[in-house]
């Protein structure tokens, strides 16, 4: 996969002075990377499949770049922001446009909640939404991971992420990037490393490239409530010891699952279907005691 070379930067630079004239700056503690080239911004929209109507959430929209965008397509969005000045060149160049909501704030309630106006926001019965957005790199895993868990009506996600973490949403046992995270969304979702962005093409430049994933959860066939905490707890003490083999250690702690451990593998060995079997067991085993 060959990284996306930087294009054209008019619109960058117009953005950028947009910014300063108000005194604004991407600011580290919220990991802005402003993503403002017009070919990768439609490309993202593109893989993303937005037309007329569609619902979309957008986190952390910055100046707006691709906010403009998604409008202009038609779709329907709802965008979040935690900078407060953004929020004013958001609310100057879109005033009160009649197909966006912006809400102010952040899109987390601490590590393991997403915020409730955001999921009344969102959350529609019968109606789906995807998420679009270049994300904050010092939050996209968590972001993803629970909209996942929490949000049944997210349809797709196609964001842009650092390139590592795109790697281990998209790992295979086996993979040197697998880990926790790869069992966890690849339980929930079909994954895509789509295209990998040179770091160049941001503002401010980050330290590492990015790429553009798309995550598509599992529509119907999401494991049990029970089944799937009993997998958090399963990979993340699995993977603690990603080097000694599983079976030992299964027998000792859950004996009754213990049939259900593949022999000889390691952690990094070990498929997500194989984990949720074993979770599955877990669940079972413990149902009897």
């Amino acid at each position: 996969m060959s990284p996306a070379r930087r294009g054209p930067r008019p619109e960058r630079a117009g953005e950028g002075a947009r910014l300063r004239r108000r005194g604004l700056a991407p600011r580290r503690r919220f990991g802005q990377h402003f993503l403002f080239n017009p070919r990768l911004l439609d490309y993202v929209i593109a893989q993303a499949g937005v037309g007329a109507g569609t619902r979309v959430l957008e986190i952390g929209p910055g100046s707006g770049a691709l906010t403009r965008r998604l409008l202009a397509a038609g779709a329907v969005v709802t965008a979040v922001e935690i900078d407060r000045g953004l929020c004013g060149v958001l609310r100057e160049e879109f005033g009160d446009r009649e197909r966006l909501t912006l809400i102010e704030g952040d899109v987390l309630a601490g590590k393991h909640a997403l915020n409730a106006a955001v999921l009344s926001g969102i959350e529609v019965p019968g109606t789906p939404f995807s998420l679009v957005a270049n994300l904050p790199f010092n939050a996209a895993t968590p972001l993803l991971l629970l909209l996942l868990e929490q949000c049944p009506g997210m349809a797709k996600a196609v964001v842009t992420v650092q390139d590592e973490v795109a790697d281990r949403f998209v790992a295979a046992s086996g993979a040197g990037a697998y880990g926790v995270i790869s069992v966890l969304a690849r339980t929930l979702a079909a994954t895509e490393k789509l295209l990998r962005i040179e770091r160049r093409s941001f503002s401010p430049p980050p330290k590492v490239d990015a790429a553009v994933l798309r995550v598509t959860p599992r529509a119907g066939d999401r494991p049990a409530p029970a089944v799937y905490g009993a997998l958090k707890e399963l990979v993340a003490w699995a993977f603690s010891q990603r080097r000694k083999q599983l079976l030992p250690r299964v027998a000792a702690r859950w004996p009754g699952a213990a049939h259900a451990c593949p022999a000889r593998a390691r952690p990094e060995d070990v498929s997500p279907a194989a984990y949720l079997a074993l979770a599955e067991a877990i669940v079972a085993a413990e149902s009897r005691v």
